[in-house]
């Protein structure tokens, strides 16, 4: 009988276990379905450290994506610093499907993005979505190989839109969610004795 994927809660604790083991600091990470206050001024932070202006996004524009249905957001504290954050929502067009709207990192090189981007297709497959999308550049101004850094992650290109630039789609299927799981966070690893523990789920803005 085939290993049935492994819960939120196992995930997230073997995540931070591989975070700050790679980091050498204690990391935590928070799912939250709701972004106001210092919340949204730390996600807004890392944002305009990251990017470059014209893919900026206002404190207007990120409550505006903070109220769309659906919406999730993975932030990731290392020591008292919020370091890497993701957020999407559900598609309006169909609701089977979740868009990964941003993610960042101000830690690069580590693995970090993929570990982040591996606990929101996790939540995607637990929540019952059936695909993920996004959208991207080819290429970043950093001389980043964005396309292939998602095609790693399993994602393949849907199509070339003139404005949202190149779309990508991924097909939440268990053996891709359970393969890259392993492959990135090493939820196989995680001790026994946490297994019972609950996944943190803030609610406060």
């Amino acid at each position: 009988m085939e290993n049935p994927v492994s819960s939120m809660e196992d995930t997230l604790r073997a995540a931070e276990k591989r975070l700050s083991s790679i980091l050498s600091k204690d990391c935590r990470g928070d799912i939250h379905f709701q972004m106001g206050g210092q919340l949204i001024q730390a996600v807004q932070r890392i944002d305009h450290e990251k990017f470059r202006p014209e893919l900026q996004y206002s404190l207007e524009e990120l409550r505006q994506r903070s109220m769309k249905k659906g919406f999730v957001l993975f932030m990731l504290t290392c020591g008292s610093e919020a370091t890497a954050f993701l957020y999407g929502y559900a598609d309006m067009r169909k609701r089977s499907k979740f868009f990964l709207d941003t993610v960042a990192t101000l830690v690069e090189g580590k693995g970090i993005g993929s570990i982040l981007i591996t606990i929101a297709l996790m939540y995607c497959y637990h929540a019952g979505y059936k695909s993920v999308e996004l959208n991207t550049e080819n290429v970043d101004d950093k001389g980043r190989y964005l396309v292939k850094f998602y095609q790693d992650l399993g994602f393949h290109v849907a199509r070339k839109d003139p404005e949202k630039g190149v779309v990508m789609n991924l097909n939440l299927e268990s053996s891709k969610i359970k393969y890259l799981s392993e492959k990135y966070i090493g939820v196989e690893e995680i001790p026994k004795e946490l297994e019972s523990n609950k996944i943190r789920v803030c609610t406060k803005k």
